[in-house]
């Protein structure tokens, strides 16, 4: 039996601001709401980039400036829950925390749609309605201690899970790295629900979409997946991770820009708890 701890249906919009306010935004690129335009109703949450293609008037990413090390901040429009333990910080702790003996879990119906995806200028790009780097929706499961992340990621034709571990500083020694893998080919006008459970006891991480389960990981903070969905190694050393807990959240996404965008849906998400072990749906 699962016990909902946090739950959003956005029919009044994204409400982050004022006492309790369940959301937080992250800033990016100077930009106090990141590059977002949301609108929330009767059914649910609509998020597209705050600009507009100049010929085609559809949504559009603004130009990403240069990060730090020279390459864009990659999460373009970020919201985050506050109702957990911590009250919602932005700091290093995780938002809910993960109690020994239960599963912690997020849950939302999610899809998206991809706009001028195919104008692409990029040699290396075969499927432009695939590739996360071009724009894509997110699921965000993190945990800001220790950097490991837990992710369901929506193009426009596929769905993709993600096991990461971020660096948080340029000079980490622990491996940190990116595994994207492709879990389901998927059709633009479609919601997925989908799931990420954490059992902090197991260390362990599950990710389920439309009811089956598509990824497992049992050794946290290891290269622990198929070399070839690996998209990022700083190749340091590996250790063991057990996050104290999990932040969650919804994402825009962005590596490559040449004036395209998307348009992410959610009808509702859900913070749940259930005893460890258990496949409560």
């Amino acid at each position: 039996m699962s016990t909902e701890i946090f739950h959003e249906e956005f029919a009044g919009g994204l409400v982050t601001e004022g006492p309790g306010a369940p959301w937080r935004l992250r800033p990016v690129d100077g930009l106090e709401a990141g590059d977002g335009l949301v609108r929330g109703g009767p059914d649910g949450l609509v998020v597209v980039p705050s600009a507009a293609h100049p010929g085609t008037r559809r949504p559009a990413f603004t130009e990403p400036k240069p990060g730090p090390d020279g390459t864009p901040l990659h999460l373009r429009w970020g919201a985050f829950t506050t109702g957990g333990t911590t009250g919602g910080t932005a700091g290093a702790r995780a938002a809910f925390t993960a109690v020994p003996g239960e599963r912690l879990s997020v849950r939302a119906e999610m899809g998206l749609r991809g706009f001028g995806l195919r104008s692409h200028p990029y040699d290396d790009v075969t499927e432009p309605d695939a590739d996360a780097r071009l724009g894509a929706g997110g699921l965000i499961s993190v945990d800001l201690e220790s950097g490991i992340i837990f992710d369901f990621f929506l193009t426009h034709s596929r769905l993709y899970a993600v096991y990461e571990r971020l660096a948080l500083r340029p000079d980490a020694e622990f491996a940190a790295f990116t595994y994207c893998v492709p879990v389901a080919d998927r059709t633009p006008g479609t919601l997925h629900r989908l799931e990420v459970g954490y059992d902090v006891a197991a260390g362990t991480a599950h990710w389920t979409a439309d009811g089956q389960e598509v990824l497992s990981v049992d050794r946290i903070g290891f290269r622990a997946l198929d070399a070839r969905w690996l998209r990022r190694d700083n190749g340091g050393r590996e250790e063991a991770v057990r996050p104290r807990g999990l932040s969650f959240g919804l994402g825009l996404f962005l590596e490559r820009h040449f004036g395209q965008g998307v348009r992410l849906s959610v009808r509702r998400l859900s913070v749940l708890t259930s005893p460890a072990g258990s496949r409560d749906s």
